[in-house]
């Protein structure tokens, strides 16, 4: 280490202090000078006295206290009330939840029921109608076949004059004999 020079009463004073504290006076000036850079404060202008500066740092504390107490009456008491007020509702919805669901699926069951009986009947009604038509439709095709011999007969033999439709068919039948 270099030399420092301090006078003979701080020499003494700080070979006590660092034998007091088992360290040497090396690492008694390296500390210090750790400690005065890390706290800001300036040796040469020290406070005057460490009350005031305990009381200064104990207001700002208060301060400090008294931001964090307006801030949660003010910010975080209605919120958690707004929390616990919607967490009640949730609550409250999803314990209804199961019975809604319940009734949801018997109003489906019955829609799927009415839907079931409307298509049979609605099946029903259009088989009668086909059956309906059907048959109609074998006396029509049944009626343009007699319809369309006679013709062809009528065609055949001539339409003479006189003769009669029963007549011109009988003897059409004779004919073909």
């Amino acid at each position: 280490m270099a030399t420092i020079n301090v006078d003979e009463v701080t020499r003494e004073d700080l070979k006590t202090y660092c034998k007091k504290q088992g360290i040497t006076q090396g690492d008694f000036v390296k500390y210090t000078l750790a400690y005065f850079r890390k706290s800001g404060i300036n040796p040469a202008d020290p406070p005057e006295s460490v009350k005031e500066e305990i009381a200064k740092v104990e207001k700002r504390v208060s301060q400090l206290i008294g931001f964090q107490k307006t801030f949660e009456r003010d910010n975080l008491l209605p919120l958690l009330e707004a929390l616990t007020k919607t967490e009640g509702k949730i609550d409250q919805h999803f314990s209804t939840l199961p019975e809604m669901l319940s009734n949801t699926l018997k109003e489906v069951t019955a829609m799927s029921k009415l839907t079931a009986n409307l298509e049979q009947a609605i099946n029903r009604t259009l088989r009668n109608l086909f059956d309906q038509f059907g048959q109609k439709q074998e006396t029509i095709v049944r009626q343009y076949k007699d319809l369309t011999e006679k013709v062809d007969i009528i065609m055949e033999h001539g339409a003479a004059v006189g003769m009669t439709g029963n007549s011109i068919i009988d003897r059409h039948r004779k004919q073909n004999k």
